[in-house]
């Protein structure tokens, strides 16, 4: 439920307020949303969605590395 809800805030977030900016605002309302389900202190909601980005980015690595691409490299 966190991942649906914050996915679609964050994404709205960043659609509508655009650039760094936006993507910023996409990290805090995450956090916010994690904050809320899981009953974390904010600061505690921040430092867990930057646990999950950092699993995330190394997953992604991960399968570069192996020569799968999320996104055709050419």
């Amino acid at each position: 439920m966190a991942v649906i809800v914050g996915t679609i805030l964050s994404v709205g977030s960043a659609f509508i307020i655009g650039g760094l900016l936006g993507l910023i605002v996409a990290y805090v309302v995450v956090s916010i949303v994690y904050g809320k389900i899981f009953l974390f202190s904010f600061r505690g909601s921040l430092g867990f969605t930057l646990v999950v980005l950092l699993i995330q980015v190394g997953i992604v690595q991960g399968l570069n590395d192996l020569g799968l691409y999320l996104i055709s490299p050419t």
